[in-house]
């Protein structure tokens, strides 16, 4: 299992995918989610509370229960369970301010005794966490400043490497020294010996920066850490929030459908790609923002996050599920519930 998601501008991918909770944080039903079963966490800012927590949605009892307290000033997202869904990790962030800058630290809860432990220190900025399908490894990427490195570009984290953990003590081992740029949307395949994730690829035999740029998927073997190969899709397009089916077949991933058209605001839509042949499928045509998905556990369903007022300050996500089998898309009725 894995997470996080989706823009078109590098500030967008950099800033609002890497600390997706913050952008979360100011709604009601938060823009991440992960699925075991038939239980789907999620964030979600209680209007009597100050901060964003994180729920369960049993989908079979059609019951939510509250996981965590976010803290005045703190949000919880991006939660993330474990291969046998006792464990469920989460980032836990804080806001940039005009005297500090954002955190985002990585905490595990035990859920059969619902007691957590801080993975990273205070302070830590963890961008996208994946456990793996095999074990009960988790691995996150974690960036070691948050800066601009071009005057005409906001901050952002950069610095980003790749980090191994057993859950649920230990110890933690860094697996990159490349300092990326970014490395968003960690998946971990099926064997358990390759980590996915996205970033932008500058394409060529000899890329430049003026070369042409793609928002691509991109293989780390773990046995060979030192490079990443890129994994294109037949139309060689931008793939952006890509998430591994757990048998590692398919690939979810969403990507705008009007680009180049002349209105200013991209429509994200949900496609699919054969990780053996690369040919790509288009799931939906809701005319809004899909924002990103998570498979179900059989890999027969892939639940998604749409936000019906994107480009706008205020986001209104909702949540889907889409059933690989006969096509159809099922609202998940959670805010009747928490209502």
């Amino acid at each position: 299992m894995r997470k996080t998601s989706v823009f078109t501008l590098i500030f967008c991918m950099l800033s609002v995918v890497f600390f997706q909770g913050a952008a979360a944080a100011s709604e009601r039903l938060g823009g991440t989610i992960d699925v075991f079963e038939d239980t789907l966490a999620f964030p979600y800012e209680d209007q009597t509370s100050n901060g964003t927590s994180l729920y369960v949605f049993h989908m079979t009892t059609n019951e939510v229960v509250k996981l965590t307290d976010a803290e005045e000033g703190t949000y919880h997202s991006q939660p993330v369970f474990s291969m046998d869904g006792d464990y469920l990790t989460y980032i836990e962030g804080t806001f940039r301010t005009e005297d500090s800058q954002p955190t985002a630290q990585l905490h595990v809860i035990h859920l059969p005794t619902m007691q957590v432990i801080a993975i990273t220190p205070e302070g830590s900025l963890v961008g996208s966490t994946a456990t793996s399908p095999v074990d009960d490894m988790l691995y996150y990427a974690k960036a070691e400043v948050f800066t601009n490195y071009s005057p005409i570009a906001r901050a952002a984290p950069h610095d980003i490497n790749l980090y191994s953990y057993p859950l649920p003590l230990g110890p933690t081992t860094q697996i990159t020294n490349e300092d990326a740029y970014d490395m968003s949307d960690l998946s971990v395949s099926a064997d358990g010996e390759s980590v996915y994730y996205g970033d932008f690829v500058y394409l060529g035999p000899n890329p430049t920066p003026s070369s042409e740029v793609r928002q691509s998927l991109l293989e780390l073997d773990l046995s060979q850490p030192d490079e990443a190969t890129r994994i294109a899709p037949e139309d060689n397009e931008d793939l952006y929030a890509p998430t591994l089916s757990h048998d590692g077949k398919t690939l979810a991933f969403i990507r705008p459908v009007n680009k180049g058209e002349r209105d200013p605001l991209f429509i994200y839509e949900l496609y699919t790609m054969d990780m053996d042949t690369k040919d790509i499928t288009q799931l939906t045509s809701l005319g809004t923002n899909v924002h990103s998905a998570a498979f179900s556990t059989d890999d027969k369903s892939i639940y998604f996050i749409e936000n019906k007022t994107f480009g706008q300050r205020k986001s209104d996500f909702v949540y889907h599920c889409y059933d690989l089998e006969t096509g159809e898309v099922t609202e998940l009725a959670i805010e009747e519930v928490l209502d």
